[in-house]
């Protein structure tokens, strides 16, 4: 495998938790709106696991994917499928 080829690899894994991280922002939207104030314990633990699936995923894109970047895509997903 070439450094082109690892680079290219690594740039279309970093979008597809990308991607990831936007279905478990929605997730996690849906699970607080679910959870009434965070009274519904299966919908509470639900919240917590997706926000910190968000977290990581989004952690893990931010190595290769720029911050801005990263933040519009994000962001923007989230507010066309909300």
């Amino acid at each position: 495998m070439t450094t082109r080829d690892y680079k290219n690899e690594n740039n279309r894994r970093a979008w597809a938790m990308l991607l990831l991280t936007s279905a478990f922002e929605i997730g996690y939207a849906l699970s607080v709106g679910g959870s009434q104030a965070f009274t519904v314990i299966r919908c509470s633990i639900a919240a917590i696991v997706f926000f910190l699936l968000t977290l990581y995923f989004l952690s893990m894109s931010l190595k290769t994917i720029d911050v801005g970047v990263s933040y519009v895509v994000w962001a923007g997903i989230g507010a066309v499928v909300r």
